[in-house]
């Protein structure tokens, strides 16, 4: 069945615009994968060899219906049907595996690894971190305890997986108690409010300076509280913070102070709650080290990968080994991606680890899903098909420099 493209997608699959990198930001269900696919037999109809391609789609669905088009594509072209087969089309996590077992020497992984399946993973992380906290609280009985207290939910393990999976989704390490750096200091609010109190205020009426008698006796309550533990008075103490902007001449250094007084007391707040769970903090953390530690110790100990850990292996060696990172440039002449703003660190090295633009490096589409609900999709009966019109777009997920973005 032949589909026929609407003007922004054809402006999406445009051949001519194969010498810059292109960000392409749709809707659900607008054809971008279609588009991708396109994108990709066009190339190879120019003369480029797909494995000189690089093609990222986010589900194993999507990599298997770009197979199926493309090697019907060239049904009659043997040659380029054996081409496709091999060519580096896959999910993210693919693409990771097939990179790691190509440099498992300089990544630091066993050649022989087998990657954790989803349900694979969360049985083997779930025994890990049951089995690290009953020896935590065999060890360190006072402490967990107490952080049991404080949680909302009695599953500590789940409490874990949770921090332990949002972590490691956005790149971030599983960093030991204590090496999180010196916290901020808090504002000094009473000597803020000592400056509000020096200003000048003879023209002001009786109930205006009642009001400063208020920022007055709420200084002193902080500073009874100086040098004191934190407990749950200073959240009352916060809590009670005179609200009086809107009682008071406007125009004056007073009122730009009282203003910068609300600001600060919302900061003081959050830094008030991480010194109130400080302690807990610092369990939590110890509890999630135990556990990447023994979880990390099974899957070596089994030659296996989670998907995070294909994600971080892969992303450190593009980082870190500038070999493998030219030698991935030189391989590839074009990068296509479906679903770039997905937070993963890997995904967006796929790209990026082109570094800026030159003669020898690959030209990029990029494609991302829209965040702006407010332009509708405009559906059209056009079969697997559907987009809207094309406008002129600079998107938030089109990051590469000098990158043309388009919407459809």
């Amino acid at each position: 069945m032949t589909v026929e493209f609407t003007a922004a997608q054809r402006n999406a699959i445009g051949m001519q615009a194969l010498g810059k990198d292109t960000c392409v930001v749709a809707g659900p269900g607008s054809g971008k994968t279609t588009v991708l696919i396109e994108r990709f037999r066009g190339l190879v109809e120019s003369g480029v060899s797909p494995l000189r391609i690089l093609a990222i789609t986010f589900t194993e669905k999507a990599t298997s219906q770009m197979r199926q088009r493309l090697a019907g594509a060239f049904a009659d072209r043997p040659d380029l049907t054996v081409a496709i087969q091999r060519a580096y089309v896959s999910t993210v996590h693919g693409f990771c595996a097939r990179l790691l077992r190509e440099n498992a020497i300089v990544a630091g992984v066993d050649p022989r690894f087998r990657v954790l399946n989803e349900q694979e993973a969360f049985a083997l992380e779930r025994k890990s971190v049951d089995d690290a906290l009953d020896l935590f609280l065999t060890e360190c009985p006072d402490p967990v305890r107490d952080l049991l207290r404080s949680l909302d939910s009695a599953d500590l393990g789940n409490s874990i997986l949770g921090v332990y999976h949002a972590m490691r989704a956005v790149g971030q390490v599983i960093w030991l108690p204590g090496s999180a750096g010196e916290s901020p200091a808090p504002p000094c609010l009473a000597s803020h409010c000592d400056r509000i109190l020096a200003g000048s205020f003879f023209d002001w009426k009786p109930s205006q300076k009642e009001q400063l008698a208020r920022i007055a006796e709420w200084r002193d309550r902080l500073r009874a509280r100086h040098g004191q533990p934190v407990a749950a008075l200073d959240f009352q103490i916060l809590a009670e913070y005179p609200r009086v902007l809107n009682r008071i001449p406007r125009n004056n250094p007073v009122y730009s102070l009282i203003g910068q007084l609300t600001d600060l007391t919302a900061t003081a707040e959050t830094m008030l709650v991480d010194s109130f769970y400080a302690s807990q903090r610092a369990t939590l953390l110890d509890a999630m080290s135990r556990f990447d530690t023994l979880y990390s110790s099974r899957k070596t100990a089994q030659g296996a990968l989670d998907f995070s850990d294909l994600e971080e292996y892969s992303v450190r060696l593009l980082e870190e080994n500038e070999e493998a990172r030219e030698r991935v440039r030189r391989q590839f002449d074009h990068i296509l991606m479906d679903e770039f703003r997905t937070p993963t660190g890997c995904n967006r090295n796929c790209s990026t680890c082109c570094g800026p633009r030159t003669a020898s490096t690959p030209s990029a589409i990029s494609i991302s899903p829209s965040t702006d609900s407010a332009t509708p999709t405009r559906r059209y009966s056009t079969p697997t098909v559907r987009g809207c019109e094309a406008k002129a777009s600079t998107s938030p997920n089109c990051e590469r420099t000098g990158a043309a973005a388009a919407t459809f």
